[in-house]
Parts: structure tokens; C-alpha cells; sequence
């Protein structure tokens, strides 16, 4: 699993290609349920459970309606990672900015945000 969070810093559970969104625990706290992270874009009904214990597929409900994106399951952790290095080091926001893009693929940086998106991604 990627480590992704959402923009509220909810996580986000990535599994073949497509990210979900937590959205509620069984009744007995021991089940995980997740939505299709593209539910209102596209009105995708996919869904997953995970076990809470190993973080592990249970069951897949569905199928998506949509077409996978690995490029934005990359993207995302990308920023997660900027945002807390940012938080954690007293770098100024070139530097970070700099670092992160020789670490990022070229088809990723192609679809990344702006210079000045990613900057006020940092402040």
C-alpha cells in the first residue's frame, strides 16, 4: 500500500492501480471498508474491505468504470512526501521542490502541479 493521504489527511488505501477512500468499519471494528476514490467523478461503485489487522484485500464489490491511473497514485505520495519534509526541515521550498523532482520520474513530473501549486503545497 502506498502512503497517501487525502487533503483533509484522511488515508488512502491504493490497490492495483486505484486509490480508495476510508469509509466505515464493519459492526464487529475488525473490517475496513473503502470506496473508489473516482465515486464522484465517474459514479464508480467499486469497493473493497480490508482486514484491519493485516491491511490485506478481504473482498472486492464491483468493478470500476473507469480506467486505472498509476501516474496519480505517484503524484500523490510525491506531495504527502513534500508536505512532511516540509513540516520537518527547515529547507526553503526550492531546495525541497528541487530534491523531490530529480527523484521523480519524467512521465510523473509531466503530470505533477505547477511550481507554484507545489509551493503552496509547502506554506
Amino acid at each position: 500500500m502506498a502512503d497517501v493521504l487525502s487533503q483533509r489527511q484522511r488515508p488512502k488505501f491504493v490497490h492495483e492501480g486505484q486509490m480508495y477512500t476510508f469509509e466505515a468499519l464493519n459492526c464487529t471494528g475488525m473490517i475496513q471498508f473503502w470506496r473508489c476514490d473516482e465515486h464522484y467523478e465517474y459514479s464508480c461503485k467499486a469497493r473493497i474491505h480490508t482486514s484491519v489487522e493485516t491491511n490485506e484485500v478481504v473482498k472486492t464489490v464491483n468493478f470500476h468504470c473507469h480506467g486505472g491511473d498509476a501516474a496519480r497514485v505517484d503524484i500523490a505520495a510525491v506531495c504527502k512526501a513534500v508536505k512532511i519534509r516540509a513540516e520537518n526541515a527547515l529547507e526553503i521550498p526550492a531546495v525541497i521542490l528541487n530534491d523531490t523532482y530529480q527523484s521523480v520520474s519524467s512521465d510523473v513530473r509531466a503530470q505533477m502541479p505547477s511550481n507554484k501549486a507545489m509551493k503552496k503545497i509547502i506554506q
